[in-house]
């Protein structure tokens, strides 16, 4: 259900960026200047663009939309296998499993990804920190709301993971514990030393030793 919720609020989000500013794109509309533009790209990569030069164009859409599907067999897999305690695990598959699928749908529709939030800055001591463009500044890549979901998603796996290391239990007991005796448990078995069984009753008169 979470997962449907993001990829439908992601279509509705990028439908309305690209109704507003008429399919044109490298369109842009300043929201918090010096901070944040709203914008409308298109990526044909992945994050960061990455293997957006990729050649020919139906290999490069191929590719990812196959990676989108394996990933998302992946999701309902180990949906699948968690138990209904495991809250925080599966919501983050949830968040993956959303923001999976809105780009899926950008990638199978036109081969590219509606990105539109760009952050920005153009800080004199964050320019020459980062050796960012001094007409541009420094720029974030700009990106949609599936990649917040994904990016959710995967810090709530991590968190989960990490909480679920720290509830292990460890395997031996640690050294001087004290181990509680059950008075309704049987008796331990005697040794096997002779030296330490008890000495029967004496023989009889006249009965060899």
């Amino acid at each position: 259900v979470l997962g449907v919720a993001l990829a439908i609020l992601d279509q509705a989000a990028k439908y309305s960026v690209v109704w507003f500013f008429e399919n044109i794109e490298g369109s842009r509309k300043v929201i918090v200047s010096g901070f944040f533009d709203l914008i409308l790209t298109r990526n044909p990569g992945a994050a960061w663009s990455m293997f957006g030069e990729l050649r020919p164009d139906w290999l490069r859409i191929a590719l990812f939309i196959v990676l989108s599907m394996l990933a998302i067999v992946f999701i309902f897999y180990y949906a699948s296998k968690a138990k209904p305690e495991q809250r925080l695990f599966l919501w983050g598959l949830g968040f993956v499993l959303g923001g999976a699928v809105g780009n899926l749908i950008d990638r199978i529709v036109a081969g590219r990804v509606v990105d539109y939030l760009e952050f920005y800055s153009r800080a004199p001591w964050m320019v020459d920190l980062l050796d960012c463009s001094k007409g541009w500044g420094c720029r974030f890549p700009a990106f949609n709301v599936a990649d917040i979901a994904i990016n959710i998603g995967v810090g709530l796996l991590i968190l989960d993971a990490i909480r679920a290391t720290l509830r292990k239990e460890p395997e031996t007991a640690p050294i001087g514990a004290i181990t509680a005796i059950d008075p309704a448990a049987p008796p331990a078995a005697a040794p096997d030393d002779p030296a330490l069984v008890p000495p029967g009753p004496p023989p009889a008169e006249g009965e060899p030793v």
